[in-house]
C-alpha cells in the first residue's frame, strides 16, 4: 500500500536507520537538530564553508556514520540579497553544488532545502505542482534575486539526480515554529498584500518527511512541505494572537525599490505520494 507523506506525525524521528548530517543550525536546522535527536550531526559555519568546495568533502566524509545530509545553509536575508546578488549566489548555488558534489563522490543521501519563491508570481487559485520545475532564467524584477538563487540552487540538485545522486528537494514556503515562538517577519507588517495567497510551512513537519522519503527510498522528487493557504495578513494575525499581542488592521502596500518582490499568488500543493 502506498505510503502518503501528508500523513505523517509531526515531531520526533525515530527508528532511524542512519545517522544525519545537517549543514546549517538556523531555524530549520535548529528544528532538525531538536527533531532527529541523537541522530543529528549539525554543523554550521565557520566549522564548515559550503562555498567551499573541499570543506564540504572533508566534512560529509569524516562522518560515515551519517547516511543523510541535509544543506541546511542558505542565504535567506531576502530584501538584503537585491544587493549582495553574489553572496546568494555563492551560499544557495555554489553551495548546493558542493553539497551535490560530496554526496556523489560519498555516496550519501542528499536533502536539498528550496523555496516557493522559485516560480515568480502566479494567478489567483493557481497552485504550483511539485512535478514542476522553475525555469533557471527569469527576470530578477519578477522572482527577485533571492528567487533566483534558489532556482538556480534547485538545478544544481537536479543535476545532481541526473548523474544518479540519490535524495529530495524540500520545498518550504514561509517557514514557522510555533513550539518556540518564531514567526516570519510577516508579523511586523501584518496587512502587507492581504489579497495574497500564500502556504505555510510549519518547521515539526521536515524532519517526519526526510526520514520517511529516505526509508523509502524516494530519490529525484520534490516534496512540498506546506500546510493551509492562507495570506500573509491572516497569517500575521495568527501569529500575533498566539503571541498575545492585539491583531491589526490591513495596511496599504507600498512599493520599495529595495525590497525583493513578492509573488502575490505563489501557493504550493501538496499531493505528493510514494
Amino acid at each position: 500500500m502506498a505510503a502518503e507523506l501528508e500523513l505523517l506525525p509531526l515531531g520526533p524521528v525515530t527508528n532511524l536507520d542512519t545517522r544525519v548530517l545537517i549543514i546549517g543550525n538556523g531555524l530549520v536546522g535548529k528544528r532538525l537538530a531538536k527533531d532527529f535527536g541523537e541522530a543529528a550531526i549539525v554543523v554550521d559555519y565557520p566549522q564548515v564553508d559550503v562555498t567551499h568546495q573541499y570543506q564540504v568533502e572533508d566534512l560529509v566524509l569524516a562522518h560515515p556514520e551519517a547516511g543523510i545530509v541535509v544543506n541546511a545553509a542558505g542565504y535567506t536575508l531576502v530584501d538584503k540579497a537585491q544587493t549582495e546578488p553574489r553572496q546568494a549566489h555563492l551560499i544557495n548555488v555554489v553551495g548546493n553544488r558542493n553539497v551535490a558534489m560530496a554526496c556523489e563522490a560519498a555516496g550519501r543521501y542528499a536533502v536539498f532545502l528550496s523555496s516557493e519563491t522559485v516560480f515568480g508570481n502566479g494567478q489567483p487559485g493557481r497552485e504550483f505542482d511539485e512535478s514542476e520545475i522553475p525555469p533557471v532564467f527569469m527576470s530578477p524584477r519578477i522572482r527577485g534575486v533571492y528567487g533566483t538563487s534558489k532556482a538556480m540552487g534547485e538545478f544544481e540538485a537536479w543535476s545532481y539526480f541526473v548523474q544518479g545522486g540519490r535524495g529530495i528537494i524540500g520545498r518550504l514556503s514561509y517557514p514557522s515554529d510555533r513550539e518556540s515562538g518564531y514567526f516570519p517577519k510577516v508579523l511586523k507588517f501584518p496587512g502587507l498584500n492581504d489579497d495574497c495567497e500564500i502556504v505555510t510551512t510549519l518547521t515539526p513537519e521536515i524532519a517526519p518527511a526526510i526520514a520517511q522519503a529516505y526509508r523509502l527510498k524516494v530519490t529525484g522528487k520534490v516534496l512540498h512541505l506546506v500546510g493551509t493557504k492562507t495570506s500573509p495578513f491572516e497569517f500575521g494575525n495568527e501569529a500575533r494572537r498566539r503571541m498575545g499581542v492585539s491583531p491589526a488592521p490591513p495596511i496599504k502596500v507600498i512599493p520599495n525599490p529595495d525590497r525583493a518582490p513578492r509573488p502575490q499568488y505563489g501557493s504550493l500543493s501538496f499531493n505528493f505520494y510514494v
